[in-house]
């Protein structure tokens, strides 16, 4: 069991604090894009596309991936380069580099509509895992145990299907409930920051249904358009 600590900005959690005095501290711009993180004494700075763990950089985002320095200490020995397959709800199933003129296989991730991984197979990591691009391309947070998916708005618990508070727009749409991941259909939609979601419907005329709130679909549905 955890307790949360909400800021009065933007209702985002300034921290997280277990029982045995274990705590995760974090700190966001003005917008509400996380920038650090600190589990501890261990310390995550995000620096746009840059990660840094205890002020070594991580890995950085590149077109189709990341990129994860050989070494830490040392960015004259150069970069791995790693490239990621995704599914149809950008889930990362499939991360790989060329390793002197071979093909190696990085992570493998397979998971549940709702969001937990599959165990007991393909648990093999091969160099610096990464959990900053996970389930439907969002951070892991495995730290202390918390074991959740950082939306920007809210986190969500794949273990029961739920975001960890209240959607900011629930009084619009009210038929729902207001901790639903994907209007409980995770097959069809994909979640867009905590607080919209992804359709991979098309209307009568052919147009796509992309990046909307759960009442814009509700209307869709209501007017026959979709």
């Amino acid at each position: 069991m955890h307790d949360i600590v909400n800021s009065f900005h933007r209702n985002l959690p300034d921290r997280v604090s277990f029982g045995n005095s274990n705590k995760i501290e974090y700190i966001y711009n003005a917008t509400g894009i996380k920038l650090k993180k600190t589990v501890n004494v261990s310390i995550t700075n995000y620096a746009g596309n840059y990660i840094y763990e205890n002020d070594e950089l991580q890995f950085f985002n590149h077109p189709e991936s990341y990129a994860t320095p050989v070494n830490a200490a040392d960015y004259d020995s150069g970069f791995y380069y790693v490239y990621q397959y995704k599914d149809h709800l950008g889930n990362i199933r499939l991360s790989y580099k060329d390793n002197n003129g071979n093909l190696e296989i990085v992570e493998e991730n397979n998971y549940y509509p709702f969001g937990l991984e599959h165990k007991g197979y393909n648990n093999v990591v091969n160099g610096t895992e990464n959990n900053y691009k996970t389930f439907q391309g969002q951070e892991l947070e495995k730290e202390l145990g918390k074991n959740t998916y950082a939306y920007q708005w809210r986190d969500y618990d794949p273990a029961i299907g739920r975001f960890n508070k209240i959607d900011r727009f629930s009084e619009k749409h009210v038929d729902a409930s207001s901790y639903s991941f994907t209007a409980n259909n995770p097959i069809a939609f994909r979640e867009i920051a905590g607080d919209s979601i992804k359709t991979h419907f098309y209307d009568k005329k052919g147009k796509a249904l992309n990046t909307i709130s759960l009442r814009q679909f509700k209307k869709c549905l209501m007017k026959n358009l979709v």
